[in-house]
């Protein structure tokens, strides 16, 4: 008896779970069918407006003509040329084409999670595919993911296949395998096993997906080198190093008293120099803001330099508390500035005190300094 009891109990789960698999699906099969009318129904009212238009035009046209006098056609002649031709352009076809909506029945329900799926045409036009990198290393993967969409801009489970070929550098092609999530999302993955430049070109139902082919990039490590000088590009002591909210290399040119702006391909953009203080303007190090406010530090004006985009300067701030700064870093918790001040040589004589960590805000505000070796030593001397 206990091993009926089991069988049974086995077997009202078993019903239980294809009945909701089964309202789950009615249920999906419905929302497609209620979208398709609506796009429908819309489609009709656009084709009523036209032709409710076209007969406007076309009444007014006829009376002007028949029985206008010859100011009035004259008045009204380039509106009304006008107004034809927009009729002429206008597209008055009906769409014959409709989603197909289908269930695609489960070879094998255990193995595929329950009765099967709901499969529908896709717009090629909605379809996307993220995690396109700009550039990888030799050895790195690729890794995309395809959404497949219809027309309202909803995923769905393609009736259509997706394929995916790779085109390495030198010309070979290989057809990945794409992975069907059942969820409106498809994932590939290719290695990447010599550098140069390669095509990932997609189809769905053998349409090509927006943007294919994509091209990628693969580079060995090194990707460019520039050379010491003081031209546009060309660097002479290169020391901070921070990368802008676009990509770009942002790069303090220490001797060349400038700070350099350099693309993701390594093309020179912009710099900032500046000659409206006392001494010559010193970049040591620099952190970018996502509102595009440029921090630098300024070691021989001893302050901190603020500008746009575009290198005007917005304020400076630190001339009353900085020694020699350095280091500059933003903290992404309470957008605090931090200034690492140096102490300068020994012997250095001075009233400020380095060796420490300044704190403002972004605004320039002083609120604190804490770190300082020379405070510490006479600290330590008064409790010994």
């Amino acid at each position: 008896m206990v091993n009926k009891r089991k069988v049974r109990k086995q077997k009202d789960a078993l019903i239980d779970k294809i009945e909701k698999e089964e309202r789950k699906l009615i249920e999906m099969l419905d929302t497609n069918c209620s979208l398709q009318v609506k796009v429908l129904e819309s489609d009709i009212s656009d084709l009523e407006l036209k032709y409710e238009n076209l007969i406007s035009t076309c009444s007014f046209t006829e009376a002007l003509m028949h029985h206008g006098n010859a100011a009035q056609l004259v008045s009204k002649s380039t509106s009304v040329i006008a107004k034809l031709e927009e009729l002429v352009s206008t597209d008055t076809k009906p769409s014959m084409e409709h989603e197909v909506v289908e269930f695609l029945p489960s070879d094998d329900i255990t193995t595929d999670g329950m009765l099967g799926s709901v499969r529908s045409d896709v717009c090629i036009s909605q379809c996307t595919v993220d995690n396109i990198p700009k550039c990888l290393l030799k050895g790195e993967s690729i890794n995309l993911q395809i959404t497949t969409k219809d027309r309202s801009g909803k995923p769905v489970i393609p009736r259509q296949a997706v394929e995916v070929t790779l085109t390495k550098p030198d010309g070979s092609k290989t057809n990945l395998d794409v992975t069907d999530n059942r969820d409106g999302t498809h994932t590939v993955t290719a290695n990447t096993d010599m550098d140069g430049k390669y095509q990932v070109a997609m189809t769905i139902g053998d349409r090509p997906v927006p943007g294919s082919p994509f091209e990628i990039p693969v580079i060995k490590g090194l990707v460019k080198r520039w050379k010491k000088g003081n031209k546009k590009g060309e660097f002479n002591t290169p020391n901070g190093l921070t990368i802008n909210k676009y990509g770009d290399l942002v790069v303090t040119d220490v001797l060349n008293y400038r700070t350099q702006i350099i693309d993701f391909d390594g093309n020179w953009k912009k710099l900032f120099e500046y000659t409206q203080f006392e001494e010559n303007f010193l970049p040591i190090d620099v952190a970018v803001l996502i509102d595009d406010r440029y921090f630098m530090t300024d070691k021989k004006n001893k302050q901190v330099v603020v500008s746009d985009e575009d290198g005007k300067v917005i304020t400076t701030f630190g001339q009353n508390e900085l020694k020699y700064p350095r280091g500059i870093s933003i903290s992404p918790l309470d957008g605090a500035v931090y200034v690492s001040d140096w102490d300068g040589k020994i012997g250095d004589k001075t009233d400020k005190e380095g060796h420490c960590i300044r704190k403002y805000t972004q605004d320039g505000q002083y609120i604190k300094s804490f770190g300082n070796m020379v405070k510490r030593m006479v600290n330590s001397k008064d409790h010994g």
